[in-house]
């Protein structure tokens, strides 16, 4: 298994194609800030409505990022030499 060749502009590409065709939308500034063949990095900023009573970060909210998070991975996989 291979990652596609990181280039500055891979993360951008990502975060274009998940704005067009993946329900990104519903989470609020969610962004891939870095893609590369070791990790990625999603940014969700912080925003009063995703904490529960106790000023914690809501389970749907951090689903979300972690299931986001997770198709950034699949995207920046090569295909092609995945064995």
């Amino acid at each position: 298994m291979s990652y596609i060749p990181y280039s500055p502009q891979h993360a951008a590409h990502i975060n274009y194609i998940l704005s067009q065709g993946f329900a990104v939308g519903g989470i609020d500034g969610l962004y891939v800030a870095e893609v590369n063949p070791n990790n990625v990095r999603c940014v969700l900023p912080f925003q009063a409505h995703h904490l529960r009573p106790g000023n914690t970060i809501s389970g749907p909210t951090m689903m979300a990022l972690a299931d986001a998070a997770m198709y950034v991975i699949l995207l920046s996989l090569d295909e092609k030499n995945i064995n």
